[in-house]
């Protein structure tokens, strides 16, 4: 008999009686523990519980821009695609001299429109050391990649922020193609103060309307 423990103590997994539990997870199973109790005719024996970990993998990220950026013969190179790479100590941020930008942005083109319900930015080791992290900033959704007035949605917006890692949710879902990354304070006065290690957006692809 499988069993299933989500937090509030064990209970059996109704038909879960063969050898091997198969079931297709979810988000909300993250965490829970696992086992299974054998019984005979001398008694039982109960496994170790195994605890099941569910991850989602972010959306892919298929170009980025910023509103400042290094050139390509610059030698340091943090470019915006460092900022979705996977690694939160590969960062990007803008160009040398272009402190006081007043709309200082990082942009990411998904492909096609999706439903975006999370963004995480991981300030990495842009937030450490000289660098520092953001105090001020949002997150912006829609399909228009010039984000004229009227086009998109503002999806988060954080202020007073001192944390390394921010997880927005955002509730209802905003669809867009084209999500941005606005800095409008920050607490250090270099222009590498602006600066994101890595920028993680969740969601997933529209319902089809056929």
């Amino acid at each position: 008999q499988w069993q299933v423990n989500r937090g509030a103590g064990w209970s059996d997994i109704s038909g879960a009686t063969t050898t091997a539990l198969a079931f297709t997870e979810q988000l909300a199973d993250n965490g829970s523990q696992y086992r299974a109790v054998f019984t005979n005719t001398q008694g039982a024996a109960t496994t170790n519980a195994a605890t099941l970990t569910v991850t989602r993998p972010t959306l892919p990220v298929i170009a980025a821009v910023a509103s400042s950026t290094y050139a390509n013969t610059d030698t340091d190179g943090k470019f915006p695609m460092l900022a979705f790479d996977g690694n939160p100590n590969s960062y990007w941020h803008i160009a040398a001299g272009n402190f006081g930008y007043p709309d200082v942005w990082l942009q990411a083109d998904l492909g096609t429109a999706k439903a975006i319900d999370q963004v995480v930015v991981d300030f990495g080791t842009a937030g450490t050391g000289n660098e520092t992290v953001a105090n001020d900033f949002a997150i912006w959704v829609g399909n228009d990649p010039t984000f004229a007035p009227g086009t998109y949605q503002v999806a988060a917006t954080i202020a007073g922020n001192a944390a390394q890692v921010v997880t927005m949710d955002v509730n209802p879902t905003v669809n867009g193609r084209w999500v941005r990354y606005v800095v409008t304070r920050v607490t250090g006065t270099n222009w590498y103060d602006y600066g994101l290690g890595e920028m993680r957006i969740y969601g997933s692809d529209l319902a089809s309307t056929d």
